[in-house]
């Protein structure tokens, strides 16, 4: 019942609407973010982070580019197109 509920609250959440709007500044930041997360956890090249709730992956690529290993899960990722 909690499960088919998440799914509802994102997919009406989550629609080409939110993709469009403001995508390209989110990416524009995803690397910002990840260098000071990346910091703040002292995170050496090589070790493995999860990221849940990735959505299109865009913290989950950034974190790759820094040499993590890294695995995103999202209830939504189907939808938006990432696989």
């Amino acid at each position: 019942m909690a499960k088919e509920r998440a799914r509802r609250w994102t997919e009406s959440f989550f629609t080409d609407t939110y993709r469009r709007v403001g995508l390209e500044t989110r990416w524009e930041r995803a690397a910002e973010e990840v260098a000071a997360v990346k910091k703040v956890l002292r995170l050496k090249k090589g070790e493995r982070v999860l990221d849940l709730g990735c959505g299109i992956g865009r913290h989950s690529i950034a974190l790759a580019k820094l040499g993590l290993s890294v695995t995103g899960l999202d209830l939504v990722a189907r939808k938006i197109g990432v696989r």
